[in-house]
């Protein structure tokens, strides 16, 4: 489902002429992971802050 979910999005961003499709998950979603890369996301390292109120 997760898989048909995303290339409808694709196809939707295709016919939009957007340049990218971008999302996230946890470091520890180890699963998520090796479904994004599967399917040809390709990971960016990045840093997020939180500032406790």
């Amino acid at each position: 489902m997760g898989k048909a979910l995303l290339e409808k999005v694709k196809t939707i961003g295709e016919a939009a002429d957007c340049i990218n499709m971008q999302w996230q998950t946890p470091d520890f979603n180890e699963n998520a992971i090796r479904f994004y890369k599967r399917i040809g996301g390709i990971g960016k390292n990045k840093v997020r802050f939180t500032l406790p109120l």
